[in-house]
Order: C-alpha cells, then sequence, then structure tokens
C-alpha cells in the first residue's frame, strides 16, 4: 500500500508541474516568432517539464561556441544540431538505433517514417499503437534506469529536458558511453519546428521533416491570415481552464498566446501570474461568451466532463453556460505535430463562420493517414 501510494504520489506531481510547463514561458515579441524556436507532457500530460529561463550554463558565449562548433561539424560532413540545452549535439551518420523517453519524441519519430529505428521507449509511449511492441527501458526520462539503455547502446537518445533535471549528471553518463543525446520539448508550439527539423537531421530524414513543418506552417498562415481582418469587438472573451476547476492561464503562458493567436480575448490576460486559480466571483463578473476547458486523461469521459461544468453553479449566469458555447479538448492536439489540429478546433469555435469552411478532424484525420498511416479513431474533441 506504502509502495503505490509513492507511486501515485509522484506520477501527480509529474503531471502539475508539466501542465505548469506546457503554459509558462518567457515572452518574446511575437507569437509567430515564438512558433518558429516553440518544452512535453504525454501523453501531454505525465511529464515533468523544466522552467523555460534559459540555464546560466547556456550563456550567450556559450551559446555562440557550440554554434560555430556546429556549423564546423558540419563542414567536415558531420551531423551536428543544436539541442534545447544549447549543446552540440553530432552524429558521423544518420541514427540507426534511437531510445526515446519522451512520447512526443517518440510520436514525432514515427512521423518522419523512422519509428523502426526505435530499439526502447519510456513507458509513457504509447502513440502511434505500434510503438506499444518496443521494450519500455525507463518508466520516464528522470533519473530513469541506465543499465538496460547502456546495454542497448543505441546510436541516439532523445529525451524531454526532465532528463537534464539531475545536473546533467545522467546526460554526462550516456554520452561518455559513446550515445549520443538530444534534449528538446514538444509540448509547445516554440520549438516544436526546430525539434522536426533537428531530428529530421540526425535520423537522415531531412525532405519527411521539411513536408511535416510545411503542413503546420499551412495552418498557422491560414489561421493568422484570417484573424488578422478581425477588429476586437469581434473577438469573444474566453474563460480558459486547464486541469482544475478555477485554474486558468494568463500573459506569461503558451495558453495565452494561443489565445490571442486565434483571436480571444483572454478574460485573465493581465492576472499576475503565468497559471492563477481564480475565485468564481472573477469569472462571473469577466462574463465570458466561450469557456474551452483541457481534457486530462484522468478525467471523466467527454460528455460526462462536459456536464459537470455545464452545470457548475457559479457558472449558470455566464454567457458562455446560457449559450451552450462550452468546448473541451484533448492537450495532444495543442502540442507536437499535430498542433495545428488544436489551433483550428480554437480557431472555428471562437469564430464558426471565419472558419465554416475548415473541419479540423478532418485535418487531423489527413495528418495521422499522411504521417502516420492510420485511420483516425479517438476522440480529442467534444463536443
Amino acid at each position: 500500500m506504502g509502495k503505490t501510494y509513492i507511486i501515485l504520489t509522484v506520477t501527480a506531481i509529474i503531471a502539475i508541474v508539466a501542465i505548469s510547463m506546457i503554459f509558462t514561458y518567457k515572452p518574446q515579441s511575437t507569437f509567430t516568432e515564438n512558433i518558429e524556436s516553440i518544452p512535453e507532457t504525454q501523453s501531454s500530460q505525465q511529464h515533468t517539464a523544466i522552467q523555460e529561463t534559459q540555464s546560466a550554463e547556456v550563456g550567450e558565449s556559450a551559446g555562440t561556441q557550440r554554434v560555430n562548433a556546429s556549423y564546423e561539424n558540419r563542414v567536415q560532413g558531420l551531423l551536428s544540431v543544436v539541442d534545447w540545452q544549447g549543446a552540440n549535439v553530432t552524429l558521423k551518420r544518420p541514427a540507426e538505433t534511437v531510445v526515446s523517453l519522451s512520447s512526443g519524441m517518440t510520436e514525432l519519430i514515427y512521423a518522419l517514417g523512422c519509428g523502426h529505428k526505435i530499439i526502447g521507449r519510456d513507458s509513457y509511449s504509447d502513440y502511434p499503437p505500434d510503438v506499444l511492441g518496443k521494450p519500455v527501458v525507463a518508466p520516464h526520462a528522470y533519473n530513469p534506469p541506465l543499465e538496460k539503455i547502456l546495454e542497448l547502446k543505441p546510436d541516439l537518445l532523445v529525451s524531454n529536458t526532465v532528463l537534464v533535471y539531475d545536473n546533467n549528471e545522467t546526460r554526462k553518463i550516456l554520452e561518455h558511453a559513446g550515445i549520443a543525446v538530444y534534449v528538446d520539448e514538444t509540448s509547445s508550439p516554440r520549438r516544436v519546428k526546430e525539434c522536426i527539423r533537428n531530428i529530421g537531421t540526425l535520423l537522415g530524414a531531412e525532405k519527411r521533416a521539411q513536408k511535416l513543418i510545411e503542413f503546420i506552417e499551412y495552418y498557422e498562415k491560414l489561421i493568422e491570415t484570417r484573424i488578422t481582418k478581425l477588429s476586437e469587438s469581434e473577438k469573444p472573451k474566453v474563460y480558459f481552464e486547464i486541469f482544475r476547476e478555477w485554474n486558468t492561464a494568463a500573459k506569461g503562458s503558451i495558453a495565452h498566446d494561443l489565445l490571442e493567436f486565434v483571436g480571444a480575448i483572454n478574460i485573465a490576460a493581465n492576472l499576475s501570474t503565468p497559471y492563477p486559480i481564480v475565485n468564481p466571483e472573477f469569472v462571473i463578473d469577466k462574463n465570458p461568451d466561450i469557456i474551452i476547458r483541457m481534457k486530462m486523461s484522468w478525467d471523466l469521459d467527454y460528455p460526462e466532463l462536459y456536464h459537470k461544468l455545464r452545470t457548475r453553479p457559479e457558472l449558470q449566469s455566464v454567457n458562455a453556460v446560457i449559450n451552450d458555447k462550452i468546448f473541451l479538448y484533448d492537450p495532444n492536439i495543442m502540442q507536437g505535430v499535430r498542433y495545428p489540429v488544436g489551433l483550428l478546433y480554437w480557431a472555428k469555435w471562437l469564430h464558426p463562420r471565419l472558419f465554416s469552411d475548415i473541419n479540423p478532424e478532418t485535418v487531423h484525420a489527413q495528418l495521422v493517414q499522411e504521417f502516420f498511416g492510420l485511420q483516425l479513431e479517438k476522440i480529442y474533441a467534444y463536443p
């Protein structure tokens, strides 16, 4: 009983820190600029991710040195990229064997047509279904047991930033054993395209990576072009709820940037912390037109969760409830290679006429078919 309790407690802590990470970042100038450069949860929800303040060891001069080293490696014919930490990751040839300690990375590797190269995974890597046949070498990226990984000795190990929570000790051990280590995040749009490029380079799948990036950019630009035409009066007020009652997102969070990008007025925008917990009176006073709620893996099923939110006593006088403008979504479609799908759902929920010609589910099915060779089966948005 004691052991079970500890495991459940650790899992809960990992999930809470992960969601905080998804919606916290260091703001730059515009969303479209941020999106060029967008940490992982995955199923979006289960891993711990590091605060995005830049590490002291990845200072400006060190970053410049690493970029220069990366250039020199390319000149010498080596495959070299710079990861989230600012570290050079170099291979003599495309990796043929990979261990993934990040479900977002696992999904990306399959999208690049390289799923057959994975020889080990973490326990949260469960999509696409083919990966379930791969051996689990670690429960997650935090302080992973290294015996199996060192025994497999892959050409490349990919992980989310949780791996370096131990002051890079795990990374040093792996690299000393001759295993290239790439650390990055797929849980928010600010890193995803750069991550696709880098993994594509390390796996020798550059053309496939570019095709995936072009797919993402097409829908980013489509949304941006249409939203730009809206006046402020045409933008609905939105209450965004993360995974706990009254837990929302303000400026300084990726969620806020995404809301602005799809033409929303975030009612919590000016609160003092990126992911505040508000009181019911705040939401009632702001009277949002639309409510968007993240559905986590541990939540009730969509209809039950929708009903619970729809009948929450404190919300009965709010326009979003009165007009049945409540929407739920799976966070897996707001991150990684599938995040444009989530953007399209949000954009259409907020501006149904403006996006009347777009069916997000169809776009999702196209993406899954084209890059995974699968049919779309699971529900990712409701209603």
